[in-house]
C-alpha cells in the first residue's frame, strides 16, 4: 500500500551560511528573485541556488514515503578545506563544522518532521546543528568521494528536538546533476534491507543509460510491459512499441542537453486491455536517466468520464437553454395574443351593451315582462363578459411586470384596502383587525393586488354571516413570513382545493356569490413570482383561511 502522506519543505538553513530562503518549488518573491547570495567570510562559494537544484529531483515520487527523507545540498560542503584535501585541522570536530557550515536542508518528508519531534517544518529551520552530528558528515563525505558507491547505507547518530539521539540505519543516495551541484538524499531504512533508493520507489522505476539501455529495474514486476530478464541490458527500441521508444529518446535528449526533468504519457496494451502510464525522467550525471512509471489508466478514464458527462451536461444545457427559448417567445406571443384579443373583443361587446342599453331605453314602456326581462340579461352577460376580459387583461400584465424586492409594511397596506372595502358599503358591520409591523419584502404594488384579491373574497363570503370578521396576521416559519387572511363566511369544501388557483374556477355558483374567477389565480401567480407559496385550510359555513409565504 502506498503512503499517502504530504511532503514538508525545509526552507531554512544552517547556521553561517546566508542562502536563498525563498520556498522551493513555489517561485520566489521579486525581491528576491533577482538577490545575490551573500556568503559569510572564508565560507565555500555555492555554485546555483537550491532552488535549481531541488528543480531536477522528483520530490513528488519521494513524497509518497513513509519512511523519513532529507534532501540535502551539500555543494558547500563538497567545496570546503577537508573535502578538496586541503589542509585541515581539528579531525572530525573540523569535518562536522564544514559539514554543518556547508550544507542545507532542502526538503524531508513529514516523517522526517515526525521523526525528530517536531511540530512542523517551521521548527526545523536553521537547525542543522541540532540534528546532523559527525556521523552525518561523514558519511556524506563518504558519498561524495568519487572513488566510491554513488549510494550506500551507513550507520547513524541522528538528534531529535527533544534532546534524543537514535542510532539509525541510513540510505545516502548521490543525485548531483553537475559536479559543482551536489545533492544528497538522506532515507532512515527500514528493518528489511534495500539496494538503494531506487528500489523502494513506490511506482515502476527504470535506469537508462546514455543509450537507452536498462540497467536497473525496480517494482511490481507483473505490472511491468516485459519481464525484468527480458528487457535488463536491451534498448528501449528492442523492447517497447516504436513510437513509446521515440518518446523515450527524445525525453534522454532532451535531459542530457538541458537536464531537469520530462514527463509524458502512452498506451500499452496488455492482456487485460488498453493501459495508459505517465512517465517522469529525470537527469543522471554521465547522460543517464532514472524513468519512474505509474498506471494511470483509472485516472484517464475518470477523465474522460468527466470529458464525456461534461459534452453531455453542456448539449443538455444547449437544449434546455433552446427549449427556454422557444417557450418564452411562444410565452411572448401568446400574451400579444391574448391582449390583442381581449381589446378586440372588449369593442363589439361595448356595441352590443349601447345598442340594447339604446333599445331599452326607446322601447321601455312598449315592451312586455319576458321582453324586458331578455334585453336586461343580455346587457348582464355582456358586463360579465367585459369584467371578464378586464380580469385576463390584469392577468397578463401581472405576469409580464418586472416585480421590486423592497421591504414592504404588509400591514399598512391591508389597512388601507380594509378601509376602502368599508367605505364602498358604510351599513354594513364587519370586523376586520390588522396585526401591525408584519414586514416583508416583495412588488408594494403587486402585494397590494394579493390583498385586495383576498380581503375582497373574505369580504364577499361574510356578506351573509350575522357577525362577520376579517382577520390579517402573520407568523414566521423556516426564515419566512406567513402571512394569512382569515375570516368566518361561507368556506368551502377542501375536496376542491385543488381548484382554487386556476383561472375561471368556482366553488360557488353566480347565484350565491357574484366573481370571474381570476382573482386567485392572479394573487397565485403573483405569490409565485416572489418566490414565495400559496395554501389555503377551510370548512363549509365556518370559513376560510388563505396563506401566503414570502421573504421577510
Amino acid at each position: 500500500m502506498r503512503n499517502e502522506a504530504t511532503s514538508t519543505e525545509l526552507l531554512g538553513r544552517n547556521p553561517g551560511t546566508s542562502l536563498d530562503r525563498s520556498p522551493l518549488n513555489k517561485g520566489s518573491s521579486a525581491a528576491g528573485a533577482g538577490a545575490q547570495e551573500q556568503p559569510r567570510a572564508g565560507a565555500p562559494e555555492r555554485s546555483s541556488p537550491p532552488r535549481e537544484k531541488l528543480r531536477a529531483l522528483d520530490t513528488a515520487v519521494l513524497a509518497g514515503f513513509s519512511l523519513p527523507i532529507w534532501v540535502l545540498d551539500v555543494s558547500g560542503y563538497a567545496a570546503s578545506a577537508g573535502m578538496q584535501g586541503r589542509e585541515s585541522s581539528g579531525g572530525s570536530d573540523a569535518l562536522e563544522r564544514d559539514f554543518l557550515n556547508g550544507t542545507v536542508a532542502l526538503y524531508a518528508n513529514d516523517a522526517a518532521v515526525d521523526f525528530h519531534k517536531a511540530a512542523d517544518a517551521a521548527e526545523l529551520l536553521g537547525r542543522l546543528d541540532q540534528i546532523f552530528g559527525a556521523d552525518a558528515a561523514r558519511a556524506v563525505a563518504n558519498v561524495l568521494d568519487g572513488s566510491r558507491k554513488l549510494s550506500q547505507r551507513d550507520d547513524l547518530a541522528l538528534r531529535t528536538l527533544d534532546g534524543k539521539t537514535r542510532r539509525v540505519r541510513a540510505q545516502l543516495d548521490l543525485i548531483a546533476y553537475d559536479t559543482a551541484a551536489p545533492c544528497v538524499v538522506l532515507m532512515l531504512l527500514p528493518d528489511a534491507p534495500t539496494s538503494n533508493l531506487l528500489h523502494i520507489i513506490p511506482d515502476l522505476a527504470f535506469e537508462l543509460d546514455a543509450n537507452g539501455i536498462y540497467v536497473d529495474f525496480a517494482g511490481p514486476e507483473e505490472d511491468a510491459f516485459l519481464a525484468p530478464g527480458e528487457f535488463l541490458g536491451k534498448s528501449v527500441t528492442e523492447t517497447m512499441p516504436p513510437d513509446v521508444a521515440h518518446r523515450t529518446l527524445a525525453a534522454l535528449q532532451r535531459l542530457r542537453e538541458h537536464g531537469g526533468r520530462e514527463r509524458f504519457e502512452y498506451a500499452l496494451s496488455m492482456s487485460d486491455g488498453l493501459h495508459w502510464y505517465e512517465a517522469r525522467m529525470n537527469a543522471l550525471p554521465g547522460g543517464g536517466a532514472t524513468a519512474y512509471v505509474r498506471d494511470v489508466t483509472e485516472q484517464k478514464s475518470a477523465e474522460w468520464r468527466y470529458q464525456e458527462s461534461e459534452q453531455r451536461f453542456r448539449a443538455l444545457d444547449a437544449n434546455v437553454r433552446a427549449r427556454t427559448q422557444e417557450l418564452e417567445i411562444a410565452n411572448q406571443e401568446l400574451e400579444a395574443f391574448s391582449y390583442s384579443v381581449a381589446h378586440d373583443l372588449r369593442a363589439p361587446l361595448r356595441a352590443i351593451s349601447g345598442f340594447t342599453q339604446t333599445i331599452l331605453d326607446r322601447l321601455e314602456s312598449g315592451l312586455d315582462e319576458r321582453n324586458l326581462e331578455y334585453i336586461e340579461r343580455i346587457c348582464a352577460s355582456a358586463r360579465h363578459m367585459d369584467q371578464l376580459i378586464a380580469d385576463l387583461l390584469r392577468l397578463a400584465r401581472v405576469s409580464r411586470a418586472e416585480v421590486a424586492h423592497d421591504a414592504v409594511d404588509l400591514s399598512a397596506l391591508a389597512v388601507e384596502v380594509a378601509a376602502r372595502l368599508q367605505n364602498s358599503d358604510p351599513t354594513r358591520r364587519t370586523c376586520i383587525t390588522v396585526q401591525p409591523s408584519i414586514q416583508v419584502r416583495g412588488d408594494a404594488g403587486l402585494l397590494r393586488i394579493v390583498l385586495e384579491n383576498l380581503l375582497g373574497n373574505a369580504w364577499k363570503f361574510t356578506s351573509a354571516t350575522a357577525e362577520s370578521s376579517i382577520e390579517v396576521g402573520a407568523f414566521q416559519e423556516d426564515h419566512m413570513a406567513v402571512c394569512y387572511v382569515r375570516d368566518n363566511g361561507a368556506g368551502f369544501d377542501m375536496q376542491h382545493a385543488d381548484r382554487l388557483f386556476s383561472a375561471f374556477q368556482r366553488l360557488h355558483s353566480p347565484q350565491e356569490f357574484e366573481g370571474t374567477g381570476i382573482g386567485l389565480a392572479m394573487t397565485h401567480r403573483i405569490i409565485q413570482r416572489h418566490r414565495g407559496r400559496i395554501w389555503a385550510e377551510a370548512q363549509p359555513g365556518k370559513g376560510a383561511t388563505f396563506y401566503f409565504a414570502l421573504a421577510k
